[in-house]
């Protein structure tokens, strides 16, 4: 699955982070996220569960700035999302810190405490 528009939408959300937050940190995060999901076999919605991963560092950006929102959004369109499944994205975001409701979000969030802990989440803490 190729998430060039997608990647490209978000570089200059990632581009704004330290470097212990950049695009490579969002990538490993989908990757083990997408991983875990696929190893539950939950029936989980994989394309969400990756794009949410890859979205969840830069996801203040995702959430509330409108052009950013909008660029991210159109990539989305382009992939074939329906407005309810972008809408889900954006509510995933919102809520996945606190209490993540669905498979893709536990696989997200997981993914991301699982990185925190590790070498990069120490760099990430200082």
């Amino acid at each position: 699955m190729s998430l060039t528009r997608v990647k490209q939408a978000l570089a200059p959300l990632y581009a704004k982070l330290d470097p212990s937050s950049r695009a490579e940190q969002g990538e490993r995060l989908a990757a083990t996220a997408r991983a875990w999901a696929e190893a539950t076999d939950a029936g989980c919605d994989l394309e969400l569960c990756e794009i949410l991963g890859r979205c969840w560092l830069v996801r203040e950006a995702v959430r509330g700035n409108v052009p950013a929102r909008a660029k991210v959004e159109a990539a989305l369109v382009e992939r074939g999302w329906t407005p309810l499944k972008i809408r889900e994205l954006v509510r995933a975001l919102e809520r996945l810190a606190e209490r993540p409701a669905t498979v893709e979000e536990q696989a997200v969030a997981d993914a991301d405490t699982y990185w925190s802990l590790g070498a990069v989440g120490l760099i990430r803490a200082v």
